[in-house]
């Protein structure tokens, strides 16, 4: 077996590492510059990275998605959300009278607060 990386796996190491070194915060206890980061790991779609990229994510394979969470954790970044564990997903309820509709804000894979309606008994 091999275990080498392809030559494009190791350019998306080089490309994490470089973004690690130009963005991550110089103090990690000030909001604002946490904010900044994480906004930008936003924009890059590593937030639900192993999500498709049609629904919002990166599309990440399963190495380019181990080598940015090796990466992220070498460097001491810290978690990148566990959005992976529930990917998006369609309900459809057509006549349930006996649920009751709530109405919550998430935010979403980019940061945006989003109302998100949900049918409960």
């Amino acid at each position: 077996m091999d275990f080498d990386l392809t030559p494009e796996e190791e350019a998306f190491r080089a490309e994490v590492r470089q973004f690690i070194a130009d963005h991550l915060p110089d103090d990690p206890s000030d909001p604002a510059q946490v904010q900044t980061w994480q906004k930008k790991v936003r924009e890059k779609r590593w937030v639900g990275f192993s999500w498709p990229a049609d629904c919002g994510g990166g599309g990440g394979s399963i190495m380019e998605q181990v080598i940015l969470k090796e990466e992220m954790a070498k460097a001491d970044a810290g978690e990148i959300f566990s959005t992976e564990a529930a990917p998006p997903s369609t309900v459809t309820h057509t006549h349930h009278p006996e649920l009751a509709e709530a109405r919550v804000q998430i935010a979403n894979l980019h940061g945006e607060m989003k109302e998100m309606r949900a049918l409960i008994s």
